[in-house]
């Protein structure tokens, strides 16, 4: 099985460009104050900076894909014609149910964890780094699995590091974003094991 060498390259460096991201706030508060405990304004405005980075670059990288790779994931041959296939109508109506039902079932299990958390002792981090992590990715999973099974590696490879590259360049950056918006700054600032785990994760 081969993958598209390109696609799999540009996701890989724009994981590495969020990994140097992320870990800049913590750069900057050892250099200034030699502690990460230490969370000073100038954190904060680096913070939504960086996130504004983010998020740009994550559009760009979207252009990027739906235009000069967009013949990269489509399945050569006749298994180009499997199926019936939607309107753009339909599919952004089916995108749109699909995260309406998701974000309803988020929602349920954060409150359903909670019971959890304090009965066998779970930490937030465990449950949002493994729990939530796995279950949230269900259907990332499930499409990855599909399409390799379909040999459509770029495709596979693709949908598996996008969504990491997803949450880094985009859901984090808009989750700092959001949190000035409603007047309660969210720093980029990890702890160390955060920081390694990350760093460690994209290597």
């Amino acid at each position: 099985q081969k993958f598209h060498r390109t696609a799999a390259t540009n996701t890989a460096a724009m994981l590495f460009l969020a990994v140097v991201a992320l870990v800049m706030p913590a750069v900057f508060d050892l250099a200034i104050y030699g502690t990460l405990d230490v969370h000073p304004k100038a954190l904060d405005r680096l913070s939504f900076s960086t996130a504004l980075v983010l998020i740009a670059a994550y559009a760009g990288s979207l252009i990027y894909s739906f235009t000069a790779q967009r013949d990269l994931f489509r399945p050569g041959g006749e298994s180009e014609h499997r199926g019936g296939r939607l309107t753009l109508a339909a599919a952004i109506g089916l995108l749109a149910i699909g995260t309406l039902l998701t974000t309803v079932q988020a929602e349920i299990l954060v409150g359903a964890m909670e019971p959890a958390l304090a009965r066998f002792a779970f930490t937030e981090l465990f449950v949002g780094v493994i729990v939530v992590a796995l279950i949230g990715n269900a259907a990332e999973h499930y499409s990855a699995v599909t399409a390799a099974r379909r040999d459509e590696m770029t495709l596979a490879v693709e949908i598996s590091v996008g969504s990491s590259a997803q949450i880094a360049l985009f859901v984090a950056p808009a989750l700092v974003l959001y949190s000035f918006a409603i007047g309660r700054p969210m720093s980029l600032l990890f702890n160390p094991f955060e920081i390694t785990a990350i760093t460690l994760s994209v290597l």
